[in-house]
């Protein structure tokens, strides 16, 4: 990037020259050259701005951009959110460039220079609104780390919730003006691109809710409980049917959206991964509740007085739900839980994990996947 912009500012340099060039070759052409005209022409500062279009455009992609971050975002920003939001920034452009092409299509009389400059500025609209929105989950995911590590900070996540929030709200807004109007074809595809996003926030505020709900339940790892499972999976689900929805519907009234193939695989692939996490989540969750025993209260004592991963007393009451493997090992079931999901031996014995019931006494491992 540091190379891109010092070819940019050589461009600009050369642009900058050609002009002072230019005037001290008129003024050398000229029947009485003076020092003082020479010296009048580099305090007259006019010709360094008197610049064509090419000047501008260089100018723009030289200083904007990095003006407009300062203004959003401030200093705030690390290279790894800088390189997530500029690959959806091209990510966004393709489908506004394609989108332009259709609704040329659509509407050819209506492609004027001014609805093309609110395009543009809707499609700057959108791009901002994702930019925070991916900065939002980006920033859920760091406090998710954070609490793993034990560094939650209040404050932080306060702000983080009034940020998830706002985009709630402007998304909502946004989504209300553009459906006043949705004769409009522009309306139209914007609508999509706008509603198609209230998903995706709503997925960032659940991943939220599950880090604070880990923190002031003091667990050590991310919940995995079926009802956090089943919403994220619902909310993939939402956001497949939209695209479903979408491409009929253009297609039926206008054309094929080909700006829609990118963001419908990458949703396909995602509700793909969600439905396999689901899949296994219940699957683990029946396997758990069959061969998982529940122990008896004079079994506990002759376990340790706390587990190897919370460190908490095992006692049974309704928060502190104890299982027990066939080794004899008792451990909360939460705690359990997440264990048998990246391992199939018993946490403090390293033995394979058995079938505790009368039925299988050849000792076959559980397996868990």
């Amino acid at each position: 990037m540091k190379k891109l912009y010092s070819a940019l500012g050589a461009l600009l340099g050369i642009s900058i020259f050609r002009k002072i060039y230019q005037e001290l070759f008129i003024l050398s052409n000229s029947d009485s050259v003076s020092p003082l005209k020479l010296y009048a022409l580099l305090l007259d500062y006019r010709f360094l701005v008197n610049f064509g279009i090419a000047n501008f455009v260089l100018l723009t992609v030289l200083l904007i951009p990095k003006f407009i971050r300062w203004v959003l975002f401030g200093d705030a920003l690390d290279q790894r959110e800088i390189a997530s939001i500029r690959e959806k920034f091209n990510y966004t452009l393709f489908e506004f460039i394609w989108g332009l092409v259709i609704l040329k299509n659509i509407d050819r009389e209506s492609l004027t220079a001014k609805t093309v400059f609110k395009y543009a500025l809707l499609f700057a609209c959108l791009v901002i609104t994702k930019s925070f929105h991916y900065l939002c989950d980006m920033r859920v995911a760091t406090q998710a780390r954070d609490i793993n590590n034990g560094q939650y900070q209040t404050k932080s996540s306060l702000k983080l919730f009034i940020g998830i929030n706002t985009l709630i709200c402007v998304d909502a807004l946004v989504f209300l003006k553009i459906k006043d109007d949705m004769q409009n074809s522009m309306n139209i595809i914007f609508g999509f691109e706008v509603l198609n996003l209230c998903p995706l926030i709503l997925i960032t505020m659940v991943n939220y809710t599950s880090s604070v709900y880990m923190h002031y339940r003091n667990m050590s790892q991310s919940p995995t409980s079926l009802p956090f499972v089943i919403l994220d999976f619902t909310l993939n689900l939402v956001r497949m049917s939209l695209f479903i929805t979408y491409t009929w519907i253009c297609y039926q009234n206008f054309t094929f959206p080909a700006h829609m193939i990118p963001s419908s695989y990458r949703c396909f692939r995602m509700l793909l991964t969600k439905t396999r996490n689901l899949i296994i989540h219940a699957r683990n969750q029946k396997m758990f509740k069959r061969y998982l025993t529940l122990p008896k209260t004079h079994s506990i004592d002759g376990c340790s007085n706390d587990t190897c991963f919370c460190l908490e007393e095992l006692s049974q009451d309704k928060d502190n739900d104890i299982r027990k493997l066939a080794c004899n090992h008792a451990f909360h079931y939460e705690c359990l839980k997440w264990w048998l999901v990246k391992s199939e031996t018993c946490p403090v014995c390293r033995s394979p994990l058995q079938f505790n019931d009368t039925q299988d006494q050849a000792g076959i491992p559980l397996v868990i996947t």
